[in-house]
């Protein structure tokens, strides 16, 4: 096990498995890739960094995702985009796609489908989770299959 960096004090590292895993004491609800903006997000945007087969953004509200931080994208070796992912949130894992890159500051994002599989509040403006722990874990070069629909490793 190695550590690949510290984001918001959060220790992000590079297992045995190769594998990447970190503990938030949060969970931020992403939007981003709905067809509508239906949240009235501010931040909303209607691309995400990994396209899905159907050749359109991967949809937040009804594809389980996970967002990475591109420091540690960077840093992680083998392909990240559309790499299978988990979620673990009060003993409840949900497989997830590696879906978008966020800011460079920002770590523990996931989408309103990932949000509403784990039973929080899926809402990007007042959603997700606070003071809770929140493990995330992807698996870089694995792609993911998430209902049926099979993603391609794109790099970054």
């Amino acid at each position: 096990m190695k550590i690949l960096a510290t984001i918001e004090r959060v220790p992000v590292t590079l297992n045995d498995d190769g594998s990447v895993s970190y503990t938030t004491n949060w969970f931020r609800v992403d939007g981003d890739g709905s067809p509508t903006n239906s949240y009235n997000d501010p931040c909303w945007q209607a691309e995400t960094s990994l396209i899905g087969p159907d050749g359109k953004p991967v949809d937040a509200e009804s594809v389980p995702y996970i967002v990475a931080n591109p420091i540690i994208a960077r840093a992680v070796p083998g392909i990240v985009l559309g790499c299978e992912g988990e979620c673990i949130y009060h003993g409840r894992k949900v497989r997830a796609v590696l879906a978008d890159i966020g800011p460079k500051r920002k770590l523990g994002e996931g989408s309103i489908e990932l949000a509403r599989m784990l039973g929080m509040n899926p809402s990007p403006i007042s959603g997700g989770a606070d003071g809770v722990p929140v493990t995330w874990r992807w698996f870089p070069g694995r792609a993911a299959e998430i209902n049926g629909v099979k993603y391609k490793l794109k790099p970054l």
